[in-house]
């Protein structure tokens, strides 16, 4: 991990630590402090080299920690982060044994700064601890970090060493595609390339029961042979993996949209998922996307008001949860909107085409452009032009309201949302009024903002 120096004013900072620290070597007094532990220090754990580097005892000079520092960046391979500490030069190494996931030089680094600003407390992630950063030296404090919103919560992975970029995340599908294409041959196994790569990408969270119902039972050979001919893919593709869109800026959680369009590539039936099978393979896709994830909102809309059937209250918390930047503060996060749009407009693009030239097209040459009118034109226009209905937003809400209620066919339980059944949640219609208009009303917006881009 590495901050962009000149554009935030480190380098000047560094060039006065410098000075700071060479000063101080040259004083009785900054001996006796640094002798008995004065100014704060930076934990760090092992790197992968078990390098280690402590605070300047009294007699080092500050030349020959400079070659010592060097020669331990060297070593470690590790990028460093410098800064004021009680008149002192203080650097933290980010071990290589932490850079497992997503990768953004600039806002990684401010977010490990800021939350040591906002709350110092050990950033277990990352391997190290930053014990009290100060929010007042050289003009990284909070408003000052503000501008730069971070990728990534607490409790995601935060790799530092892989990229996730969409030009990198490209290049290793099509690495899987190659791999998937070679197995074929000499398997003989009848699944696509673009499956098993789904496969390869879903393996360990989308695997359940559940999943292998809508989206088909995972090649555990291709796993197995992707595994043993490149395991640099092993470590790439984790269990959670966070894109970065680039036109939004906003994450997308690219492994849900993976198993989301392994769903829509994949036809289930009886012997899948049984007498649920009866439901159109459309219901099918969608509860495996956005409808699957808005009767989770629904879900908890109802739990967070504690069963309440006022159509304000209702509203409002839905709208609140939906498409929160924080997924800690909703079930139908924006990363999740975001994936489950993307997977309806890639599913219907790919045809016989390679994922990965659809997701260069789409991310790298404006087929996201219009994310949400092909979103809503392949799965929420349904209603557009039913029952006299001619109001596109009519119909977005017309395709969203079988979803609120208990049941996909009245009155049998046996036909009871899936979903729902899990949940034991049975909705009012008062409820799904609400949460029905709430969704309605994001998709709309969400269009509108498009149309103004």
């Amino acid at each position: 991990m590495w901050l962009m120096g000149d554009k935030l004013g480190i380098k000047s900072i560094k060039d006065k630590a410098h000075k700071a620290a060479e000063a101080v070597s040259n004083t009785k007094r900054a001996e006796d402090e640094v002798g008995t532990g004065g100014g704060n220090t930076v934990k760090r754990s092992k790197s992968s080299s078990s390098t280690r580097r402590t605070t300047s005892s009294t007699k080092t000079n500050t030349n020959t920690n400079r070659e010592r520092n060097s020669r331990s960046r060297e070593r470690t391979k590790a990028p460093t982060f410098s800064y004021l500490n009680g008149g002192l030069i203080t650097t933290t190494v980010v071990p290589n044994v932490a850079r497992t996931a997503m990768y953004n030089p600039i806002v990684s680094t401010v977010k490990m700064v800021k939350e040591s600003i906002i709350s110092p407390q050990p950033i277990v992630d990352l391997g190290i601890t930053l014990a009290s950063l100060d929010p007042g030296i050289g003009g990284l404090d909070k408003k000052s970090l503000d501008h730069l919103q971070p990728q990534y919560l607490d409790g995601e992975t935060k790799g530092m060493g892989d990229d996730y970029s969409i030009t990198t995340m490209v290049d290793n599908v099509k690495s899987l595609e190659n791999l998937a294409t070679k197995n074929r041959r000499a398997s003989g196994v009848k699944t696509s390339v673009n499956e098993l790569v789904l496969h390869y990408i879903r393996r360990d969270r989308y695997n359940d029961s559940s999943w292998t119902g809508v989206a088909g039972k995972i090649d555990s050979g291709f796993i197995e042979y992707v595994n043993k001919e490149k395991g640099s893919l092993t470590t790439y593709f984790k269990t959670d993996i966070l894109v970065p869109d680039p036109l939004t800026g906003y994450d997308i959680d690219f492994v849900h949209l993976t198993a989301t369009l392994n769903a829509h590539i994949y036809k289930t039936g009886y012997s899948d998922v049984g007498l649920e099978a009866v439901i159109p393979e459309y219901h099918i896709d969608n509860l495996a996307g956005w409808a699957g994830d808005f009767q989770q909102l629904m879900r908890d809309v109802i739990l967070k008001t504690n069963n309440s059937d006022e159509y304000t209250v209702l509203y409002e918390e839905a709208r609140r949860q939906m498409g929160n930047i924080d997924p800690k503060k909703s079930d139908f996060p924006m990363r999740d909107v975001l994936a489950d749009a993307d997977a309806v407009n890639i599913c219907n693009k790919l045809g016989n085409k390679s994922l990965s030239s659809v997701l260069s097209d789409y991310y790298l040459k404006g087929g996201s452009d219009t994310r949400y009118r092909d979103f809503v034109s392949h799965s929420l226009s349904r209603g557009l032009n039913q029952r006299g209905r001619k109001d596109p937003k009519a119909a977005i809400a017309h395709s969203t309201a079988p979803y609120t209620m208990e049941h996909f066919m009245m009155p049998a339980d046996i036909f009871k949302w899936p979903l729902y059944k899990r949940f034991n949640v049975s909705p009012t219609s008062a409820q799904s009024r609400a949460i029905k208009d709430a969704f309605t009303d994001f998709i709309w917006e969400q269009l509108e903002n498009e149309k103004n881009r």
